[in-house]
């Protein structure tokens, strides 16, 4: 079913830097055809010093909301008026609805997307030892979601020790239940052995 663009369509998209390659306009906009919505979804390229620009404009504009993606994950947290607790706890949003007042919403669909398949292939993270490989904007949710479903011990990962050491101090005051263990990729070799469950994000 072909889409038509109406002067009563609403609009959606996904806010990243660069955007031009997403495949997110094409599957949304198929289900949206197939759905028979009077809705767009766009790819909204922002660079990062754009951010509280575009952000604004969304409300400006009439949009529903927008999906959020590398590298403004957390970078948008900020500017929202308020974030349920999933995007609080991970640090970080993928998804932004503009409210019927006009205030920005900010939401962290990458937690479930992680736990959910765990889930069904019967993974539970409840009292494991992760390892979670990448401490961006999806690490964070990885992060997250071994706060919220209860890991022993966590090994975070990155290219860049410095960046999995600001995770784990966040994770440490947000779950200090958990262990947290920063490090850089090249104590892989350690920490794997250990891993019970591997999350590369």
């Amino acid at each position: 079913m072909a889409m038509t663009i109406r002067g009563t369509t609403r609009l959606l998209g996904v806010i990243g830097w660069p955007v031009a390659h997403s495949r997110s306009p094409l599957m949304q906009n198929a289900a949206i055809a197939a759905a028979g919505l009077d809705l767009a979804y766009v790819a909204l390229p922002v660079p990062p010093e754009a951010l509280a620009e575009a952000l604004a404009g969304l409300r400006a504009l009439g949009f529903l909301g927008a999906n959020v993606t590398i590298p403004h994950k957390e970078a948008a947290m900020p500017h929202l008026a308020g974030a349920a607790q999933e995007a609080r706890l991970a640090g970080a949003a993928n998804t932004i609805r503009v409210e019927a007042d006009g205030r920005l919403s900010g939401h962290n669909t990458d937690i479930e997307g992680i736990t959910a398949p765990l889930r069904t292939a019967g993974a539970e993270l409840a009292g494991r030892r992760v390892l979670v490989l990448g401490c961006g904007g999806a690490g964070r949710a990885a992060a997250a979601a071994c706060a919220r479903e209860g890991a022993a011990d966590v090994a975070l990962l990155n290219r860049t020790r410095d960046r999995a050491e600001a995770l784990a101090a966040a994770m440490a005051a947000a779950a200090p239940q958990v262990r947290w263990r920063p490090g850089s990729l090249d104590d892989i070799a350690r920490a794997a052995p250990r891993a019970e469950v591997v999350l590369h994000v």
